[in-house]
């Protein structure tokens, strides 16, 4: 994490990376929405659930992940503000 010793212009590339890194696994989490749906609907095969229930680990770990780089961020944000 940056602190104060940082310059603006790299507090803002690292805002930058944090708002690119959460919109990329917004839509990666909705991709993966979508095969757990489809999957849930027509799965019928014993190892489709074992696939099915390690998506939606991941899919956990995605917004755990997410909510942390949303903290980052908002940490970020202020200390932008301070300098």
């Amino acid at each position: 994490m940056l602190d104060e010793t940082n310059t603006e212009e790299e507090i803002i590339q690292e805002i930058e990376r944090h708002k690119r890194f959460i919109k990329e696994s917004d839509q990666l989490w909705g991709i993966l929405l979508d095969f757990v749906g489809i999957s849930d609907q027509f799965s019928q095969i014993e190892n489709d659930w074992e696939i099915v229930m390690d998506v939606k680990d991941l899919m956990d770990k995605i917004r755990a992940t997410n909510a942390e780089r949303v903290i980052n961020l908002k940490k970020l944000s202020q200390l932008l503000w301070e300098k």
